[in-house]
């Protein structure tokens, strides 16, 4: 069983999390110091962290979820490139944690696009559907976005429809010169 070390701030989130999380058998605690975390992870035997964006994850000693209040890109690409697991944005998409979760139990890797999508309703999100096909061509398209760039535009709030995204991808092949870069996908959100 998964032992979850959470460091939030706000109790009513906390408490909500510890809740939702308990409710789907994963046994949940709660630190009031990040600082504890690496005698508690030993002690404990815990496998992951989750943590807001004001936590220094450095420090810490297990992989990690960020939960963040006011997401922006820098502060998600800071969060990828200190190793963490996720970078979430509230209101939490529960069944993308819980995936995390999931790939975490199952030791398979989480650079993958996720599998599930972020709502169980008749509408998907095209970010987070896997793309389909073995061929040389679909091959080609996921070597041409590096993971980071992935997870920004996997959080970017799409107020459009499939067609925005879809432009927004052609216009990031346009100007990153085949490869999409978290640099690429920065000067896009930037002009």
């Amino acid at each position: 069983m998964t032992k979850i070390l959470l460091n939030i701030e706000s109790k009513s989130l906390l408490n909500s999390l510890c809740e939702r999380l308990q409710f789907e058998n994963y046994t949940t605690l709660s630190l009031s110091d990040l600082s504890q975390a690496q005698r508690v992870a030993e002690m404990e035997s815990a496998s992951v962290a989750i943590v807001d964006e004001n936590s220094d994850i450095t420090t810490l000693p297990l992989p990690t979820i960020i939960i963040a209040k006011s997401p922006n890109i820098d502060s998600a690409i800071e969060a990828l490139r200190h190793g963490a697991m996720d970078y979430l944005s509230l209101p939490i998409d529960m069944n993308r944690l819980l995936e995390t979760l999931r790939s975490l139990e199952s030791n398979t890797p989480t650079a993958q696009p996720r599998t599930t999508p972020r709502h169980h309703s008749r509408r998907t999100n095209c970010a987070t559907q896997p793309i389909i096909g073995n061929s040389k061509a679909i091959d080609n398209v996921r070597s041409m976005i590096e993971r980071e760039a992935m997870e920004l535009l996997s959080n970017y709030p799409w107020t459009g429809n499939i067609r925005e995204l879809h432009n927004v991808v052609e216009r990031l092949i346009i100007l990153s010169d085949e490869h999409i870069t978290v640099d690429a996908v920065r000067r896009y959100y930037h002009t």
